[in-house]
C-alpha cells in the first residue's frame, strides 16, 4: 500500500532541485519501460493471459490451460497414414494412442481447444469438453478426421463442475471404451489434445496426486499441458481408459499459474451425475434459432 509523502522534509534533506531529469535516467526509463511491454506481450501471445476468471455464471474456476485465443500457433502434420492391422481393442502403445486419436476432437469457438467423443452414432455424436472451451462463442465447430460438424447443443455439468458435453447431428469419429474410475497416485497417463493450435499432440505423464477444489476432488498431472489442451483427454497409459479432463493449472496469484502440473477433473463424474441430469446451457447470442437448447 503506497504511504503519503510527508508535508515537510525531515532536518536533513538534500535541497530540492526544480532542473529536469539527466538525460541517462530519461534513457534507462524509456527501455526499461520497452522491456517490460515487450515481456507482456510475448505472454499475451503465447495465451498466457487465458489465467482469468472463467466466464461462468458460477464464476468457479480459473482455466490455466485455456484457449489458443489468436489463433492457431502452430499447424500440425500428419506423417505416414493409420496403421490397418491396428485393432480397436489394441492395447499395444502405438495402436492404442492411434485409436485415442481417433476419438479426440479438435473445437473452434473464440479459441481452439479439444474434446472426447464418448457417445457416437450415425446421427448423433456427443463429445466431453471442458465448460471454458464453447462458453459464450458465437459458433462453435467440431472437427475431426476431415469432417466439420457445428454444435446442436450443449449441456453444463452440475455443481459447478467446468465440464460440458456438446451434441452434433452426425457421425464424427468413434466414442472411447473405457474409463478409469480409480485412478492411483504415480500411474503413468497419456495426455491428447490441441496445444498451442495443433491437432492430436500426445505428451506423457504421470498422476502426482489429489486434491479439492471448490470442494470437489481433482487430479494433478505433470504431463505437458498447454494452451489448447483444455477439454482433451488424460488416459492411462496402459489401458487407454479415459482418467479425465484437463481443465486448469494451479494458480499462484491471479495473474500467475504453477508450471509442470495441471488440474483434472475424473471421468468418474460421468457416472456420478448421468448426461440426464446434466443442463442445457444458454445459447450465446447470435446462435441461430434452431441451435438454441430448448
Amino acid at each position: 500500500m503506497e504511504k503519503e509523502a510527508p508535508s515537510s522534509c525531515p532536518s536533513g534533506c538534500p535541497e530540492m532541485r526544480s532542473e529536469p531529469p539527466k538525460p541517462k535516467r530519461r534513457v534507462w526509463r524509456v527501455l526499461r519501460s520497452a522491456a517490460i511491454a515487450g515481456a507482456l506481450g510475448s505472454l499475451i501471445a503465447l495465451g498466457v493471459s487465458d489465467t482469468g476468471p472463467v466466464r461462468t455464471p458460477q464464476d468457479r474456476i480459473r482455466p490455466g490451460p485455456g484457449l489458443v485465443k489468436r489463433g492457431p500457433l502452430l499447424e500440425g502434420i500428419v506423417v505416414g497414414s493409420p496403421d490397418p492391422s491396428c485393432r480397436e481393442d489394441s492395447l499395444e502403445r502405438r495402436c492404442m494412442i492411434q485409436n485415442l486419436r481417433r476419438s479426440n476432437v479438435r473445437i473452434v469457438s473464440d479459441g481452439v481447444g479439444a474434446g472426447i467423443i464418448i457417445e457416437s452414432s450415425e446421427t448423433r455424436t456427443m463429445v466431453l469438453t471442458a465448460w471454458h472451451v464453447p462458453h459464450g462463442a458465437s459458433a462453435v465447430k467440431l472437427q475431426n478426421e476431415g469432417r466439420e460438424l457445428e454444435a446442436k447443443r450443449i449441456f453444463l455439468a452440475p455443481e459447478g463442475i467446468d465440464l460440458a458435453v456438446i451434441e452434433v447431428e452426425g457421425y464424427l469419429g468413434p466414442a472411447i471404451k473405457r474409463y478409469m474410475d480409480e485412478p492411483w497416485q504415480g500411474m503413468d497417463v497419456i495426455a491428447i489434445g490441441s496445444p498451442l493450435g495443433a491437432d492430436d499432440i500426445t505428451t506423457f505423464g504421470h498422476v502426482v496426486g489429489f486434491v479439492r477444489v471448490n470442494g470437489r476432488p481433482a487430479i494433478l498431472t505433470d504431463a505437458a499441458i498447454n494452451p489448447g489442451n483444455s477439454g482433451g483427454g488424460l488416459f492411462d497409459s496402459q489401458s487407454g481408459a479415459l482418467v479425465g479432463i484437463p481443465v486448469s493449472k494451479p494458480m499462484i496469484n491471479p495473474l500467475v499459474s504453477a508450471e509442470g502440473m495441471a488440474m483434472v477433473v475424473p471421468s468418474s463424474v460421468l457416472r456420478e451425475f448421468p448426461l440426464e441430469s446434466w443442463k442445457a446451457a444458454e445459447p450465446p447470442a447470435g446462435w441461430r434459432e434452431a441451435e438454441i437448447c430448448k
